[in-house]
Parts: structure tokens; sequence; C-alpha cells
């Protein structure tokens, strides 16, 4: 008798613990159904419907575990499982119709014409911003007033769509998807491929601005609007729906592109080198006095003599270096219009400061050591 009542209060035991999760997940339900906690890359409707089937699905397993083991004795428990479950089942079966319902309901407009239409846009657009780099301008450049960047211009209907599609698959059956929404999803990968496609002149357009400043872009304009015509065919004139030509505009368009950066590149690479100049020139001494050295006044004239020698020897080289990279660099800009070769004298005048600044610095600095030598200080004694 005793063991038959210790099996029927493990047998509610277990009952109650079923139901106590039952309650947990009909909580979490309830607290989330409005929000569901999806991934960014999830769509709302599908997303929401997988959602609430993942939280059913721990219970319907123990659920089913309950009604396969036949050797548990009936409770008053056992009843208030069952319906505890099939209350739980019903409100998840209702909420993922719901979803269901609301998708299709959010595609009454996208009927198989609407859906087309949404494809024959150009390729491309202008923007302020590029989201592969997460950097913005606030300054538009005067060589393009509507936007500086370009951005892949698949609608975005189109691709929640795409993701919608292939969630509500994941029922297998359960809902049916509706013929055109189907129809365009299976060209899924042609598009795909092709916003690839874009993404390559996208990406490539996008890095040579990035790699210039707003000063930098005005010298390059002539390079930028050459390229710009180039382009321009896939922000006015070929679209999703267009065929044959689009991969033929992508190469000529990433080719181009290419030629640019290279130019992008040396020129930065060129300023890098003349900036460089200048910090050797700036940390330069005119003047050479040894520590611990008394001179004598013509050994001293003639060590400062070789000195200023050498000195001049560095600094024609270093001149020398940046002439030549500003040559170079005047190679991709020579033959630009009267704005470009305006920006090209405000840069050489940029350079020009900056060499002078360089020189000062160099004087200074040989100037402050000649004054610690002659007058000393908190470091040293005098060297007179």
């Amino acid at each position: 008798m005793q063991l038959s009542a210790a099996w029927k209060k493990k047998n509610s035991d277990l009952y109650l613990l079923f139901i106590h999760d039952v309650e947990e997940v009909r909580r979490e339900f309830d607290e989330n159904r409005r929000a569901p906690p999806l991934r960014n890359d999830e769509p709302r409707w599908a997303g929401s419907a997988l959602w609430a089937t993942a939280l059913a699905q721990n219970v319907e397993h123990s659920w089913s575990l309950l009604q396969a083991a036949t050797y548990f004795m009936p409770t008053s428990e056992t009843k208030e499982a069952e319906i505890a479950y099939k209350a739980l089942m019903g409100v998840v079966d209702e909420y993922m119709a719901g979803c269901y319902k609301n998708w299709v309901g959010s595609m009454g407009a996208l009927d198989s014409s609407t859906l087309q239409a949404k494809l024959d846009k150009p390729l491309m657009k202008r923007t302020n911003h590029t989201d592969t780099t997460e950097r913005e301008f606030l300054a538009v450049s005067t060589f393009n007033v509507k936007g500086v960047f370009l951005q892949c211009n698949f609608d975005q209907d189109l691709l929640a769509l795409f993701t919608e599609v292939q969630y509500w698959e994941k029922f297998h059956g359960e809902f049916s998807i509706p013929y055109h929404a189907h129809d365009l999803y299976n060209q899924k990968a042609k598009f795909n491929a092709m916003r690839e496609h874009v993404m390559r002149i996208v990406d490539a357009y996008n890095k040579i601005l990035c790699d210039l400043s707003a000063v930098e872009r005005r010298l390059f304009s002539d390079h930028i609007r050459k390229l710009d015509k180039r382009i321009n065919q896939g922000l006015q004139k070929l679209t999703w729906v267009s065929k044959g030509i689009i991969e033929h505009y992508v190469n000529d368009c990433c080719a181009h592109c290419a030629e640019i950066y290279a130019i992008v590149r040396r020129f930065k690479e060129g300023k890098q080198r003349i900036s460089h100049q200048c910090r050797l020139a700036s940390s330069m001494l005119l003047l050479q006095i040894d520590k611990n050295v008394t001179y004598a006044h013509d050994i001293f004239e003639a060590t400062q003599a070789a000195r200023r020698t050498e000195m001049k020897r560095r600094l024609q080289q270093s001149h020398e270096i940046t002439q030549l990279e500003l040559r170079a660099i005047f190679t991709n800009f020579c033959d630009g219009t009267s704005e470009v070769l305006r920006e090209w004298r405000e840069f050489v005048k940029e350079i020009d400061s900056q060499v002078e600044a360089a020189l000062r610095q160099a004087v200074k600095r040989s100037l402050q050591a000649l004054s610690r030598a002659i007058n000393g200080d908190a470091m040293s004694e005098p060297q007179t």
C-alpha cells in the first residue's frame, strides 16, 4: 500500500513539474509575443512563428514522453497537465497562423506586376554615407551635389520577401507560399549573384572616396567625373531586369575603379614620402657640439663648416626627392581642368608650408642646442 502511494505521489510530482514547465514557457511567450527576440537577419513574421515553435517544441517533446509512459498511474494532475499543454499549443498555433496571415496581408499590394516593377529600378543610387565602411561625410562633394557614395539599389521589400519565404519553407508545407512570391524566390540565386556583382562596383568606388579627404576629392574631381560617366549607366539605365550586359558593365567599371584607385594610392604614398622627408629635415641639427668637449676656436669653426656641408648635402637630397615625388604626382593632374590645376597649386602651397615648418624646426632645435652649450641648463653645465 505504501509503495502504491509513493508511486502515485511520484507520478503527481512529475506532472506538476511538467505543468510548471508549461507555465514558464507560457510566461516567456506572453512577455515576448509582441516583440520576439529575433536576430537581425531573421524575418519579422516567419521568424516570430519559428520563435514560438521553438518555445513549444521542448514542451511538446516532454508531453510525448509522458504519453508514451503507459505505466504511469492517472492522477488529478494528469488532466491538469493535458489542459495546460493543449492551451499552450492552441495559443502557439493561433500565434503562428496570425503571423502567416499578417505576412500574406503585408504582401496584399505586392501582386505579380508590382513585384516586377520593384525590379525595374537602377542598379545603384547615390547616398551621403557608405555602409561598407560605416563612415559618414557631412560635406557633399562639389562634383556631386546629390550624394557622394554609391549604394546597391536592390529593393528592400524584395530582400525581406526572400527571407520570409526562406523561413516559411522551414514549416515544410504547413503554410503555403503565394505563387508570385514563390516564383520570385526561385530567382533568388540569380539576383544574389547580380547584387554581388553590383557590390563590386559599390565597394571599389566607395573605397576611392573613403581614401580621399574632401580637399583631395576636389583635386581628383576630373578622375572621379570620368569614372562617374562610366558608372552612370547603372544609376540611370541598367535595372535588375536588364539582360546580357550587366556583367560586362561591372567588369568595365571595376577595371576603371582599379585604375583610379592605383592613382590615389600613388598620390597617398607620394605624400607620405614627402612628409617623411620633412620629418627628416626637422630632426636635423645644423651644428655639431659633442658633450664634454671644449673646442678651440679654429677647431670649432672647422667642425661646424664640415657639419654645414653635410647638412646642406642632406637637405639638397631631401629637396630633390620631394621635387621628384611632386613631379610624379603631377603627371596625373597636368592635363586637368582649371579647377583641378587650382587645387594642385593649393596642394603645392601646402607642401611648401610643410617644408618651411620643417626647416624652421631644424633651425630652432639647432639654436636651442647652441644655447645649451653656451649657457647650460638644469641638466648640464656650459661647454664654453
